[in-house]
């Protein structure tokens, strides 16, 4: 996992891995439909990477 949130990290996604198996994604509290999509698609390209 601590390799998955550094490839998070590395598309601007604010995250740490936590516990043992665990990410924590922390998005702004506000955010855009734009800004969703862009973090959805973050979460994508990392998890296939």
């Amino acid at each position: 996992m601590v390799a998955l949130a550094k490839r998070l990290r590395g598309h601007r996604v604010a995250t740490r891995a936590v516990g043992a198996g665990g990410i924590q994604i922390s998005p702004a509290l506000v955010m855009t439909d734009d800004q969703v999509e862009e973090l959805a698609g973050a979460i994508s390209t990392a998890l296939e990477a």
